[in-house]
């Protein structure tokens, strides 16, 4: 994930966590590095380390969340070349089929592909067409096994896009400890810059390498955490879970 997009979604997760944390404290807010966030209190500076957490995947195939990047950079590249083509705006949803990874190039070329078949197929204003590979399989690449298009009103934008069905992970116990363990590490580190430093995991719901809902089991579980807290912000919304651990603070 470039960057700026990595800060934008943790931005995000901090801010919505901060709404569902009833006692979360007053204080000048920065976005840094190690720990994530610090909050400058009248008193301390509290710190607040984000980790992103993914459903296991296996290890005969690529991680969900490469697939996933690989998928963004293809309707990115087919939206701006909508944009630059001057189409009139166009809401498509790419179905994907199952393939591994593509290299950085032909993701590019695959975005340009799908921007002109969407180029040859734009229906009349208010209308959609449905492209499957029985009807158009010479126009639509082996990657693809779906185009949606909808002709939006003018002086909308473009807005490519690519939804997915996923299992949910609800047994969370070895995947929240293994997480914590990880952050754990660079723990000393955190506090060099803060007073107490809070751990804060949390899953992107629009994807479904990050679909995760901790069973009653996970929630009930006591981790081994050094944090002054650890909590899960769930993808499907909901409170922020703020997890037992065996040192488990009264703060």
């Amino acid at each position: 994930m470039a960057n700026a997009g990595k800060r934008s979604l943790e931005s995000g997760h901090f801010k919505l966590f901060r709404t569902k944390v009833a006692d979360f404290p007053e204080g000048e807010v920065r976005h840094e590095d190690e720990p994530d966030f610090l909050i400058f209190t009248q008193s301390r500076v509290l710190g607040v380390e984000l980790r992103q957490v993914f459903r296991p995947s296996s290890k005969l195939a690529p991680a969900m969340q490469e697939l996933e990047s690989i998928r963004e950079d293809v309707v990115a590249e087919a939206q701006e070349n909508c944009e630059l083509r001057g189409l009139p705006p166009l809401l498509v949803d790419v179905g994907f089929a199952n393939h591994g990874p593509l290299p950085k190039a032909p993701r590019r070329d695959l975005g340009r592909v799908l921007a002109c078949v969407a180029a040859q197929r734009i229906p009349d204003a208010g209308e959609s067409n449905e492209i499957e590979p029985r009807a158009f399989r010479r126009e639509l690449p082996a990657e693809v096994n779906r185009l949606s298009i909808t002709r939006l009103p003018n002086g909308h934008r473009h807005r490519w896009t690519f939804l997915e069905a996923g299992m949910v992970q609800v047994d969370t116990r070895a995947l929240f400890q293994e997480a914590i363990f990880e952050k754990a590490l660079l723990l000393e580190k955190y506090l060099r810059r803060c007073d107490r430093c809070w751990l804060l995991l949390a899953a992107n719901a629009l994807r479904p390498s990050s679909f995760i809902d901790p069973d009653e089991a996970s929630v009930r579980h006591r981790y081994e955490s050094p944090f002054d807290r650890t909590y899960f912000l769930s993808c499907f919304g909901g409170p922020a879970v703020r997890l037992l651990v065996s040192n488990q603070s009264a703060a």
